[in-house]
């Protein structure tokens, strides 16, 4: 290897203009889906959410409209989350 070689390895200078940074697509899609368990558990610990295992409810088959397209909806049920307290229409309103 010659100087100028050497002075560049190790000064570091021109040595990005040398290397190509190469974006590693699989661990940006991983961290991109992990992401929403990592609030998630940030949720469980701080009170804020709840995991329950919810009871089988029934499926409601349904097409969309002008096509052949189907698509499905799952009812399910838990005890473990409180109904919501009941409320005027004109709460509803001013919710809305």
């Amino acid at each position: 290897m010659s100087r100028s070689s050497k002075s560049i390895l190790l000064d570091g200078a021109g040595l990005e203009t040398s290397l190509k940074i190469v974006k590693n697509e699989a661990e940006e899609q991983l961290e991109n889906f992990l992401a929403p368990v990592a609030e998630l558990a940030d949720d469980i610990s701080s009170g804020r959410s709840k995991i329950v295992k919810p009871a089988p409810g029934f499926c409601v088959k349904a097409f969309k409209k002008g096509t052949e397209e189907k698509f499905f909806i799952n009812l399910c049920q838990t005890d473990g989350i409180p109904p919501p307290r009941d409320i005027t229409e004109d709460e509803l309103i001013r919710i809305l």
